[in-house]
């Protein structure tokens, strides 16, 4: 399949919005994305810019 996960599609409405809160507390809360690691890493904050 070439994925590491998937999610199945709700059958109601009220599964949805479960669903999708779900997705963002994973992408916004739970998640480290590489750039971010890096970036901590290095003694930077995330989202913060190096450029001055």
């Amino acid at each position: 399949m070439g994925a590491n996960s998937f999610i199945t599609k709700p059958v109601t409405f009220a599964s949805l919005v479960e669903v999708m809160k779900t997705l963002v507390k994973y992408w916004f809360e739970i998640v480290k994305l590489p750039l971010e690691a890096v970036k901590e890493k290095h003694g930077q904050q995330p989202y913060q810019s190096s450029v001055h």
